[in-house]
């Protein structure tokens, strides 16, 4: 009977054993294959988001060029004429709104000397200095038109600049601008 129980014994013991071995390399394995996936998971999320992001920078960078190629934004700006700028916005937001998925297009006029021209959110405010901005200062320096980031009271914010020019002369930037949703 001895013989039986230490047998008995020494196959519980090396049951015991194989398991807690077989379970300590599943549970590695699983961990392993799971953050495989998690890096996978997390690389296409980035894919995605540079993809979606590279072609919403277009769509603003083209609809900044839109404002800015304007012949009577243009005239506002020259003739420092913000009820023009009104009518002209105004309406371009309304066709924004009702031929594109645009329900609530903001354009920002910037003068020459990087000062809010006109807000379409905001028309009777203006004349604030915008040195401050990284990206209103490369436009002027440049005369290129550039898609930034920056923060706001509303937020992060995607700017799509474009400098408007008077035959060669920048008489200011048109800032189409918007939340990243």
């Amino acid at each position: 009977m001895k013989l039986n129980v230490k047998l008995l014994s020494i196959s519980i013991a090396g049951f015991i054993i194989i398991f807690c071995v077989s379970l300590v390399a599943t549970i590695v394995y699983y961990n392993n294959v799971k953050q495989v996936r998690i890096n996978k998971a997390v690389q296409s999320a980035r894919q995605n988001f540079e993809v979606a992001m590279a072609a919403k920078k277009k769509v603003w960078q083209t609809n900044a060029l839109q404002v800015a190629n304007n012949s009577e934004v243009k005239k506002s700006l020259i003739e420092n004429d913000r009820e023009k700028a009104n009518r002209v916005l105004k309406q371009l937001g309304k066709v924004f709104k009702e031929n594109t998925g645009f329900k609530n297009v903001q354009v920002h006029l910037i003068d020459r000397d990087l000062n809010s021209f006109y807000k379409s959110w905001a028309p009777d405010k203006f004349g604030e200095k915008l040195t401050h901005s990284q990206g209103y200062s490369l436009v002027r320096s440049t005369k290129q038109s550039f898609v930034a980031m920056e923060m706001s009271s509303k937020g992060i914010r995607l700017k799509g600049l474009f400098p408007i020019v008077d035959g060669t002369t920048l008489i200011g930037i048109a800032n189409f601008e918007g939340g990243l949703n």
